[in-house]
């Protein structure tokens, strides 16, 4: 060991790595940590990097008993719909009027003629529209 190892020992390593993780500016390679400490490559100095790198990782929350999470209300536009639903339309169909083929209408043809008397367009004012 060197004069620089023998001051530097694991609890260094570990303080170290935590700050680094802190500022933000903790080396990611073994030789990166090596060169910027001034370590030479031993054993030992492989031993502080280990513990160098564990100090320097991000620490993952610890998941207590929570309520689970509220479900997400379903948007105003889509109605709750999902892409996955295979059974959405895509738009309402319109009966055509088929000039082929005229429908067939409830009505009689008493009452038919006698709604287009009542109906009656006034021509005039349709024309100049």
């Amino acid at each position: 060991m060197t004069a620089a190892t023998t001051v530097k020992g694991i609890a260094w390593a570990a303080r170290q790595g935590a700050n680094d993780r802190k500022a933000g500016t903790a080396c990611r390679k073994y030789q990166r940590f090596l060169r910027i400490y001034n370590l030479p490559g031993t054993q030992f100095t492989l031993r502080l990097w280990n513990a160098y790198l564990l100090a320097s990782q991000p620490t993952k929350p610890v998941r207590r008993n929570t309520p689970p999470p509220k479900p997400k209300q379903k948007s105003r536009w889509t109605r709750g719909l999902t892409l996955s639903d295979a059974t959405t339309p895509r738009h309402r169909s319109v009966r055509r009027y088929d000039r082929v083929k005229p429908r067939r209408s409830d009505l009689s043809p008493e009452n038919a003629a006698l709604l287009m008397k009542v109906n009656q367009q006034d021509t005039l004012v349709d024309m100049w529209r």
